[in-house]
């Protein structure tokens, strides 16, 4: 983590606009960081009296700035299992849909899908043995269909 000390870090500049000299980016996006997303994680605005009377003054600042940072990480980890944890859910809830399709309905759903070009191909070819010829079909063109039929 680097840490930006400056006593005129303020985030506007005099037009009302991000400071010019600041461009601060989120290190895995790439994307720009507004001056109030930094603050006090990334950049500390010095005061300049304190700076001067308060021996631990430094000190103090980077480790509220990491203390800052650190929880940052925690919430960020934290949305993340969340979200996790909510699409865990909406697979089982699907696995527990399909499970209680009817027969008829599971087949049209998983099934079909991924058998039309082969019933396709034996349609329009007509060979002596259609069983095998999808077998072979299916096994030939692997690419064309998800196994799980799930994108």
């Amino acid at each position: 983590q680097h840490l930006l000390f400056d006593g005129s870090l303020g985030g506007i500049g005099s037009s009302g606009e991000q400071d010019p000299a600041l461009d601060l980016r989120d290190v895995v996006t790439g994307k720009p960081l507004a001056p109030s997303e930094a603050t006090d994680i990334f950049t500390h605005r010095v005061d300049f009296f304190n700076a001067a009377t308060d021996v631990d003054y430094f000190v103090q600042a980077v480790e509220a700035c990491e203390r800052n940072f650190s929880e940052k990480i925690l919430a960020s980890r934290e949305t993340e299992q969340s979200g996790l944890e909510k699409q865990a859910a909406e697979a089982h809830e699907s696995q527990d849909q399909e499970q209680t399709l009817p027969a008829k309905e599971y087949l049209y759903r998983n099934i079909i899908p991924a058998l039309m070009p082969a019933l396709e191909a034996c349609q329009r070819d007509r060979p002596p043995d259609p069983v095998e010829f999808i077998a072979l079909y299916m096994l030939r063109h692997s690419k064309q269909y998800s196994k799980s039929l799930r994108g």
